[in-house]
């Protein structure tokens, strides 16, 4: 489902950044699904987002690191190493944008 969302909104780069908050809510929707058997690509698709947009996607840090650390409630080994994972390139892509904003990060 989550494709036909953001098919035609991410057809380019300048689309992506137009569209990107319809992107990222349809991202954070399907991501809080609880057992979602599609975990892996969603958080796959959220680091992708991540790196394209950088600067643009920093203002959805948050909602993304409470919704990925709220998946790590799991017993789930293979869903815990996505989750980390994830979060391991979110701060490699947005860890200048963090530095300045240390106080809110920490």
């Amino acid at each position: 489902k989550i494709f036909q969302e953001v098919l035609s909104k991410s057809q380019s780069f300048n689309m992506l950044v137009f569209h990107q908050n319809a992107v990222v809510e349809s991202l954070k929707t399907h991501l809080s699904v609880k057992n979602s058997m599609a975990y892996q690509p969603l958080l796959d698709l959220v680091v992708q987002l991540a790196r394209d947009l950088q600067m643009d996607f920093y203002p959805h840090f948050c909602d993304f690191f409470i919704i990925v650390t709220s998946i790590l409630e799991t017993q789930d080994t293979e869903v815990l190493e996505w989750a980390f994972t994830c979060l391991s390139y979110l701060y490699k892509y947005l860890w200048r944008m963090m530095v300045k904003d240390i106080d809110k990060i920490y």
